[in-house]
């Protein structure tokens, strides 16, 4: 089992990822500013079993911007990993909320980086055009606990695998 949370800060990805990692039995991988972000570093990634990744390659195509760096993938190696992920059943889900929601919820925990809390409707905006670009499922965490949220990614994930 491969489970990728993506979306932008404060929209509950770490809390659905531990829900999500307790329930079928997986490490959660909560991947930071810290890792390489460059092919190898996403292709080696795919080695790991039973494990919940806190973001992961789409992640690369919106923070660069945000953080003002440069891109580590291009666009044919995020379209080459993500859909080599896909052929090997990880299962994606994008997290959003709206932007007030997630300000409040950024602030609740002390995370003030005037560059995200700057940019999070380019931030939503974003991960909302990849989701759909993936045909990746989102789930708007507005107004649901993460709880919630984990109950409905199961539900997602167990009618897909019925369906192999």
């Amino acid at each position: 089992m491969r489970i990728v949370i993506e979306g932008c800060d404060g929209t509950g990805k770490t809390s659905v990822a531990k829900i999500l990692a307790d329930h079928y039995g997986c490490d959660v991988v909560h991947m930071t500013g810290d890792d390489p972000k460059d092919f190898d570093f996403y292709w080696q990634s795919l080695r790991k079993n039973n494990v919940v990744y806190d973001r992961n390659v789409l992640g690369e195509l919106v923070y660069p911007y945000v953080f003002d760096r440069k891109k580590h993938l291009k666009d044919e190696q995020s379209d080459g990993i993500i859909s080599f992920y896909k052929h090997k059943g990880v299962h994606f889900f994008v997290l959003t909320a709206n932007e007030g929601i997630c300000k409040a919820r950024l602030m609740m925990r002390g995370n003030e980086d005037q560059r995200i809390l700057s940019n999070i409707p380019y931030i939503l905006a974003k991960f909302k055009a990849l989701a759909f670009e993936y045909n990746i499922p989102e789930i708007d965490t507005s107004q649901r606990s993460a709880d919630r949220v984990a109950k409905e990614i199961i539900k997602v994930i167990e009618e897909k695998e019925n369906k192999k």
